[in-house]
């Protein structure tokens, strides 16, 4: 996950300590540059369509709730 500094959900996630859990949203970004360079170069590596998906959670805010 990826928090923008100094954004609501960065300075919450701050204060938060090991085991602690937050119920945020975001938005998935996913490097479609790199699934294409897989496809095309399966045929020679089909191993790299077994890789995990190249993406990150932007988190654009956090519910009211806390995740408690």
């Amino acid at each position: 996950m990826v928090f923008v500094k100094d954004t609501p959900p960065d300075r919450i996630v701050r204060d938060l300590r090991p085991g602690d859990r937050l119920h945020v949203y975001g938005l998935p970004r996913i490097d479609l540059s790199q699934i294409a360079r897989r496809a095309g170069h399966s045929r020679d590596h089909p191993e790299s369509l077994s890789l995990p998906l190249p993406y990150e959670m932007i988190i654009a805010g956090v519910y009211e709730d806390g995740g408690h």
